[in-house]
């Protein structure tokens, strides 16, 4: 008689990269946010190139995206915070049954690992511009730099916008007293008449 394979323990069903995968990279990284930041970032590169900034212009601008990528992760801890006051235990119970647990606090995980991604390339972009005076080096730690940057301030953005989602669909299941399996959270004409 063959035995039914088992769940991986919890502490291995919760990796990052496993994580990552089940949500779907595609999903995570063929975004407009990814094209956005690649846009903005293509100035920054120019700039380099065309001598308009030399390396202590890296310099202060790989100063700013740290700082600010230091904001996007506090962002990103502060709404987990917000959200886990959303999810009392039964709440929490039930959204689990139904599958949207995982995918919907993956996407904090997310956030900070984008903004802590950001946060190395602006020090790199920072060592790099200390030591370097090479155009083509300085283009692609600054122009690296930004991406990372873009694309974790617009990922904040999103979880902005995930994080209403999630109160609406708090709201949406306690005040029809449903389970969240019963709600599409990303069914804008739920609770609207025909």
């Amino acid at each position: 008689m063959a035995r039914e394979p088992e769940d991986p323990p919890l502490s291995e069903q919760v990796r990052f990269f496993r994580q990552a995968t089940e949500f779907g990279w595609m999903r995570l990284l063929r975004t407009k946010a990814t094209l956005a930041a690649l846009f903005l970032a293509s100035p920054f590169v120019l700039l380099v190139f065309t001598g308009e900034l030399a390396a202590v212009g890296v310099q202060t601008v790989a100063v700013a995206f740290l700082g600010i990528g230091i904001a996007v992760f506090g962002i990103a801890l502060a709404g987990l915070a917000i959200v886990g006051g959303f999810f009392d235990r039964s709440y929490a119970a039930v959204a689990h049954r139904a599958g949207l647990l995982r995918d919907s606090l993956f996407l904090f995980w997310w956030v900070a690992a984008a903004a802590v991604f950001a946060i190395c390339a602006a020090t790199g972009a920072l060592l790099v511009s200390l030591v370097s005076e090479c155009e083509a080096l300085l283009a692609l730690v600054v122009g690296a730099s930004a991406a990372c940057f873009f694309y974790a301030l617009f990922a904040a953005l999103s979880l902005v916008g995930h994080l209403m989602r999630q109160a609406m669909y708090r709201a949406a299941v306690e005040e029809a007293g449903l389970s969240p399996g019963d709600i599409d959270p990303d069914d804008r004409t739920q609770g609207q008449e025909p």
